[in-house]
């Protein structure tokens, strides 16, 4: 973060930004930036907002839909994918019933 006239104001990396879902390709003069350079998010994107609650601990960012990346809810980019682990699964029921008749 930085300070400036408005405050706390948020500088964040490209790297944080593609984390967090924004298309960086969209963002106009963002490839002529190294890539551990820190951006002002609201100078680099029109009608973006950063407000940051201190009481929550929270930094709530508002950023215009097209500038972030077409994917879908829940999407994982494959780079982040687990191998797992070696694992089995194994179920089973029973059920059972006996009757008697005795006569006499």
């Amino acid at each position: 973060t930085g300070d400036s006239e408005q405050g706390i104001v948020p500088c964040l990396t490209r790297a944080q930004l593609a984390s967090m879902g924004l298309n960086t390709a969209s963002i106009s003069g963002m490839n002529l930036l190294a890539d551990d350079a820190c951006v002002p998010l609201t100078a680099m994107i029109h009608d973006a907002t950063a407000h940051l609650d201190v009481g929550q601990q929270r930094l709530n960012l508002t950023i215009p839909q097209a500038f972030m990346s077409n994917r879908a809810r829940g999407y994982i980019p494959p780079e982040l994918w687990d191998p797992g682990i070696n694992a089995g699964l194994l179920n089973y029921n029973f059920s059972g019933n006996s009757v008697q008749n005795r006569i006499g």
